[in-house]
């Protein structure tokens, strides 16, 4: 390493089996550094020899992103580190990327491809349109698909189109995607079709994405007139009590003339219904007078 003039760098678990992952790192590491290492990669799992095949130690032992922070802060600036394993969110990556030199991406990276292009565009600030990149990356592979089938007479189109089976993971209709994209390359015919099927998976994307809006729309119309109709009735409540208190004291008010005497030795004679009646008429006539 100390003979050549190209960065080395190396890549490397935080312990095997029983090793001590703390001591066991450091001396390890200490050891790395009295030549020149440019970055050391740090995958934050133990690797277990006895018990465990490849592809179950790239997930059963836990990550520990914590034990390569502790390395990073004892280590400083003296070489880079390079946090692997695991990362599969934009979050984790944040985090990590906030004490470590960097992060390598594997497995994601692969099952999908465009969450590279996430992270250019947050970390990096750049902007990119998802749909033109799935199109583009398409019209590539569809040429190398036909190149291959013209220089190799025993290529066959899944041996590429397995690998774009993550194009539009997670995303809705990936399913279908992926079958129909297999269905294309069993055939093994017109590779055009593959580029004829992501352009008619943008299509559907952008009619999604209408209806998603028309959605919210109407959401907000529904509320918009729930509200309105609640308010009409708390309004016509209110003033069907307001007549009933109005109408009850209208016709609570007693429209009938009641004449008694308060002279016990008045001369009328009260049984008598027609000197009632002259009395009334003259009491009548003198207030409309």
């Amino acid at each position: 390493i100390n003979v050549i003039n190209i960065p080395v760098s190396i890549k490397c678990r935080i312990g095997i089996d029983d090793m001590d992952e703390i001591q066991g790192l450091d001396e390890f590491i200490d050891a790395i550094l009295e030549t020149k290492i440019s970055k050391i990669i740090v995958h934050a799992r133990k690797a277990y020899l006895q018990g465990l095949n490849p592809k179950q130690n790239r997930d059963v032992p836990p990550l520990n992103y914590q034990r390569v922070k502790i390395l990073k802060n004892r280590l400083k600036d003296k070489v880079k580190i390079i946090v692997n394993g695991g990362i599969d969110t934009i979050e984790k990556a944040r985090e990590i990327l906030s004490w470590a030199d960097g992060i390598m991406v594997g497995r994601e990276a692969y099952k999908s491809p465009l969450f590279i292009n996430s992270l250019d565009n947050i970390f990096l600030k750049t902007k990119s349109d998802r749909s033109n990149l799935r199109i583009n990356i398409a019209s590539q592979l569809v040429e190398y698909i036909i190149n291959c089938k013209k220089n190799d007479k025993n290529f066959r189109m899944h041996h590429v189109t397995r690998h774009m089976l993550g194009l539009y993971h997670g995303i809705p209709g990936g399913k279908i995607f992926r079958q129909r994209l297999n269905e294309i390359s069993l055939t093994d015919k017109n590779p055009n079709r593959i580029f004829d099927l992501v352009v008619e998976s943008e299509r559907y994307l952008k009619t999604k994405k209408k209806d998603g809006f028309l959605n919210v729309i109407s959401i907000f119309s529904f509320i918009g007139i729930s509200l309105g109709v609640a308010v009409l009735i708390i309004v016509m409540s209110v003033m069907n009590g307001f007549r009933a208190e109005l109408v009850n004291k209208i016709v609570g008010f007693n429209s009938h003339i009641i004449i008694q005497s308060n002279n016990i030795d008045n001369d009328i004679n009260l049984t008598n219904s027609e000197e009632l009646k002259d009395l009334t008429k003259s009491i009548l006539q003198s207030n409309s007078g």
